[in-house]
């Protein structure tokens, strides 16, 4: 259904109210994204990286639902690729991207009332990556092919149920292993959003420390459009397969889809391995 292709340029963006038409990858075929509408009429998600000069890696969810989502979420790509080539902290990025929603949904009026996306991005400098995320697209860290940790907390009602579950005990991130939260949560299905990009008050999720890479290390950066439809014992399963992100982006998206009924949902993903 994907056709892989490899871009001669190092970065590559592809925002909200547009489709891949194939699986985006870089020069050094160490990056691999994809967005598309799958079963709506149009995408709200999309994607950014950057390979060079530095690494950069984002995606993010225009909420559907809500006048002019995919417009919110084009305004937060654009506002990270512009700003992280000036190496400015990624909170700082979040929060200029948040300012200008606002500000974009207050000069047009009713038509964009209330636009907003959520937004997680990664950069990695030599063998750290730095994460920051706003909403429920998420971040995981893959080592040794199916190791996997979630990086990033999800702002929801279906987080705030879980947490509620060890009451006196703070749920830990990285959280290493996500199975039973993974399940939990996709079975959700109403699962209010409580805070993303178009909100006056943002809460922008960072860890205390930066993750240590180590060479065939992995970060997925997604949407809910793939781990909604991709049960947990699947998705580990195409991991473990440690085939080029090219084709893991491919295998994670066809099952996903495959997955989806006629009222899925848009889908994003960004796979990012580490070759020093």
């Amino acid at each position: 259904m994907f056709i892989s292709g490899i871009f001669s340029r190092w970065s590559f963006k592809v925002c909200g109210g547009q489709n891949s038409d194939r699986i985006c990858v870089s020069p050094r075929g160490n990056i691999a994204a994809f967005t598309h509408e799958a079963g709506r009429k149009t995408n709200g998600d999309g994607f950014f990286f950057r390979n060079f000069p530095g690494t950069v890696l984002a995606v993010g969810d225009g909420l559907s639902g809500i006048p002019a989502g995919e417009i919110a979420n084009r305004i937060s790509l654009q506002t990270l690729q512009r700003h992280t080539r000036l190496n400015t902290p990624l909170p700082s990025v979040f929060r200029r991207a948040n300012a200008r929603i606002l500000k974009t949904a207050a000069r047009m009026g009713k038509p964009a009332k209330g636009m907003s996306t959520t937004l997680v991005a990664a950069r990695v400098v030599k063998d750290r990556a730095g994460i920051a995320s706003c909403g429920d697209s998420r971040i995981f860290l893959i080592e040794e092919n199916e190791k996997v940790s979630l990086l990033t907390r999800d702002q929801n009602d279906a987080f705030d149920r879980y947490q509620a579950e060890y009451l006196f005990e703070p749920v830990v991130f990285p959280m290493e292993d996500p199975a039973e939260y993974y399940e939990m949560s996709r079975k959700r299905r109403n699962n209010p959003l409580f805070k993303c990009l178009g909100m006056k008050d943002p809460v922008i999720f960072t860890l205390e420390k930066d993750v240590v890479l180590r060479k065939g290390s992995r970060l997925l950066l997604c949407t809910d459009g793939l781990y909604r439809y991709l049960p947990y014992p699947s998705f580990i399963e195409i991991l473990a397969r440690g085939e080029s992100p090219a084709n893991t982006v491919d295998k994670l998206v066809k099952k996903a889809l495959a997955n989806m009924a006629s009222s899925g949902d848009n889908i994003a993903v960004v796979l990012y391995e580490y070759c020093p």
